[in-house]
């Protein structure tokens, strides 16, 4: 007794030819199909490794810059404008993280904008004559809250 599924009992002769061919290659299908599977799996484990890599590239020029910042408001606070360590530079370079923050994770976004809003209150006050004033001390806070939410990113990239 044929089974349902014989190709004498296909209604057609070419779902009957179909049918004959998906047998006759089922092995080949079958490797065509892990194939598939593979080379998804492959795209999807490269897309991952390189949005990593560009989490890791803009969190360290992130953490230079923080670097770098903390070192212009240490410098105003104490020894007043020098070349190259002025508001100007410290509002470029805040400007560059609150930047550089769109490139990180959303946890990174909020911190590098609260450190934007401390350095723009708080910027005019940076001078020696004002030198122990809660002003930088601020500043440096929110510098390091920043960095800390930016190590966390680091930490958590596999």
């Amino acid at each position: 007794m044929p089974s349902d599924t014989s190709p004498e009992t296909l209604p057609t002769p070419w779902l009957a030819s179909l049918w004959q061919q998906l047998k006759d290659n089922a092995i080949a299908l079958l490797g065509l199909l892990i194939a598939i599977v593979g080379l998804t799996l492959n795209v999807k484990a490269i897309e991952i490794r390189e949005l990593n890599s560009n989490y890791r590239t803009a969190a360290f020029q992130t953490l230079k810059d923080l670097t770098q910042l903390e070192d212009i408001v240490w410098e105003l606070e104490y020894d007043g404008e020098s070349p190259g360590k002025s508001p100007r530079t410290g509002w470029a370079t805040v400007r560059l993280l609150t930047s550089l923050s769109i490139l990180l994770p959303d946890e990174a976004r909020p911190t590098a904008l609260q450190l934007e809003n401390v350095w723009s209150e708080k910027w005019e006050h940076l001078s020696p004559e004002e030198a122990g004033d809660a002003d930088a001390s601020d500043i440096i806070h929110a510098i390091e809250d920043h960095r800390a939410a930016v190590l966390n990113i680091v930490q958590s990239l596999n």
